[in-house]
């Protein structure tokens, strides 16, 4: 699990190498069980994206692979000191987000971090901003034309004991030669472009009202449009992230007789924007909630039109000892604007199932995942939901055993069920001791400034994507229970 960096900066040359190092890494793969038999090969190839000491963590990550490029793959991922201390200094704190790209599917990566950047003043904003200086929810996403946009939320340092209210802004930078350089950083959540009537965090309007907390950004692989999101609210982009459109919000007001209680996170394609929520009332007869839903809109947010996916006895909807971004949603980058999947925990939480359309939502199909049988899981966790660039479903979870130690799953779809649960961590991982403390703990109670003591110090998603030969995934491990890291994992098709 040698972490293997690029030594150029021309991926004209990694490319022209690519067959080559597919070879070399091929000798390096490991075996990895899954709790159903695998197909040949029998083998996943993991890189340390992070390689941690014992004194900083790494969870949340994403990854994404490029539309135009197969071989092009991109992790988001950032870096806590720990233990965690949200009313931290600049000079004690570390949370600092970055971008690895890789050039071969996954072999190597060079990494950017981009916090030289995304701490330089915010262009074409037009209103005031703070000092930004630390970053979670680290994000990367490629347009339809292969430029790299990445990001996080970016905040004030000393959380809620500065001088100035604790805020942020889901800031946007753009790299068009993958990753050598980057743009100076924008946001397009304000409050100078938010529709008529609609306020911020808490009802407000003020500065540090302005969303920003579990940022996103994604792109449609069909046409030039990017999005940012944070939460419910969402704005677009068509020209590279220089303007933003109006932020709109996914919320009751946007959908006459639904209730919504939760947005999750939305996608994109062929000029739909889509979002999947859950809901506490729906206009529909008869329906028993909470339920699945999902809305779709096809101008940038304005206005939305939403359909049932589940109701209460078809799936969790619990969020109760989760820290997961749920629901999750992913469209078909192949297919036009038709073909979405969601995520969603089994009625007894303990595996995951997708319901996916192939017709826009006119009607919903379900598949659940095989329960893992190398572990005991006792609790299923942090689902993500992606599709393959050829339009293949894929799903990745965390099983948690009784003692909290946990292992990432993932199964690909085929047809109406999943294939074997493959197991992708080789070993189970549990969260270092210096994740659980809090180091704010002595100024405030934790319910007020610091991560949850369970959760690793903010371990909010599990992610997955794919290419044409492999499943791709991002996600944390800690075999050693010492070095939390962030790792990368290439998991061949034909073994799911």
């Amino acid at each position: 699990m040698q972490h293997r960096w690029s030594s150029t900066n021309s991926w004209k040359l990694l490319r022209s190498t690519t067959r080559r190092l597919h070879v070399v890494a091929s000798l390096l793969m490991l075996a990895v069980a899954s709790g159903a038999a695998l197909a040949d090969p029998k083998t996943i190839s993991l890189v340390n994206i992070s390689q941690n000491g014992p004194t900083f963590g790494s969870v949340f990550p994403q990854v994404k692979v490029s539309p135009i490029n197969p071989d092009i793959v991109a992790v988001a991922w950032r870096r806590y000191a720990l233990p965690v201390d949200t009313n931290g200094s600049k000079n004690t704190r570390t949370a600092d987000c970055h971008v690895s790209i890789s050039f071969d599917s996954g072999s190597t990566f060079q990494d950017s971090n981009l916090m030289p950047i995304l701490r330089q003043p915010a262009v074409n904003v037009g209103e005031p901003e703070p000092d930004l200086y630390f970053c979670n929810a680290p994000w990367v996403t490629f347009g339809s034309d292969g430029v790299v946009y990445a990001g996080g939320s970016v905040f004030t340092a000393l959380g809620v004991i500065g001088p100035l209210p604790k805020q942020g802004r889901t800031m946007v930078t753009v790299s068009t030669d993958l990753g050598t350089t980057w743009s100076a950083p924008t946001y397009g959540i304000r409050f100078n472009n938010f529709a008529p009537g609609l306020t911020g965090l808490g009802g407000g309007t003020t500065p540090p009202d302005t969303p920003w907390d579990g940022s996103n950004g994604f792109a449609d692989p069909r046409t030039v449009t990017f999005y940012s999101t944070s939460g419910a609210y969402v704005t677009a982009s068509n020209d590279d992230a220089q303007s933003f459109n109006t932020v709109y919000a996914l919320n009751s007001n946007a959908l006459p007789g639904w209730t919504v209680s939760r947005v999750g996170v939305m996608n994109a394609a062929s000029g739909v924007l889509g979002a999947p929520f859950v809901a506490t009332a729906t206009p529909i007869a008869g329906a028993v909630c909470p339920c699945l839903a999902y809305a779709t809109s096809i101008d940038y947010g304005k206005t939305w039109s939403a359909q049932l996916v589940a109701q209460a006895t078809q799936f969790n909807s619990t969020v109760t000892g989760d820290t997961a971004r749920s629901p999750f949603s992913a469209s078909d980058p192949s297919a036009p604007g038709t073909r979405v999947a969601i995520s969603a925990y089994t009625p007894d939480h303990k595996s995951v199932q997708v319901f996916y359309t192939e017709n826009g939502g006119d009607s919903w199909k379900s598949a659940v995942a095989a329960v893992p049988t190398v572990v005991s899981v006792a609790n299923a966790a942090k689902v993500g939901v992606g599709y393959t660039l050829d339009g293949r479903v894929l799903i990745v979870w965390r099983g948690y055993q009784s003692s909290g130690a946990f292992d990432t799953f993932a199964a690909l779809l085929h047809g109406d069920h999943f294939g074997p649960t493959i197991r992708v961590s080789p070993e189970s991982s549990t969260y270092p001791y210096l994740t659980t403390l809090a180091a704010c703990n002595a100024l405030l109670p934790p319910t007020k400034a610091c991560y949850d003591t369970s959760n690793g110090g903010g371990d909010f998603i599990t992610w997955i994507t794919g290419n044409h030969l492999y499943a791709f995934v991002a996600f944390p491990y800690m075999p050693d229970g010492l070095h939390e890291d962030t790792y990368f994992a290439r998991i061949p098709l034909s073994g799911m």
